[in-house]
């Protein structure tokens, strides 16, 4: 399995993809990082089932977008959008049996 790039790395990326200034680089970052701290500790709740990580996960994700998008201008949110598109075919593809949360 790949591993995940870091959270520096996919800041880095999303720069160059979408020409971040530096203050929307500083909310990208701390949205990525709560975003890791929050889906660390569910992954590691031995009390919750494997579905309701999967849809605990998918709701943080969301989350994330969200402020992700709050950060950018408009003409980066329409690229962000896109990107964020084919991320979730990459991901169904990839992952056929993570049911979608209806």
């Amino acid at each position: 399995m790949a591993a995940h790039p870091s959270i520096d790395d996919q800041v880095q990326s999303l720069a160059q993809q979408l020409n971040l200034s530096a203050d929307q680089q500083a909310k990208v970052k701390t949205a990525l990082e709560d975003q890791h701290t929050q889906a660390m500790n569910v992954v590691q709740d031995s009390s919750m089932s494997r579905d309701d990580k999967i849809q605990k996960i998918h709701t943080i994700r969301e989350g994330t977008i969200s402020k992700v998008r709050s950060a950018l201008n408009d003409d980066q949110k329409k690229k962000f959008d896109v990107m964020v598109q084919q991320q979730e075919q990459h991901f169904q593809q990839t992952h056929p049996q993570a049911a979608q949360p209806k």
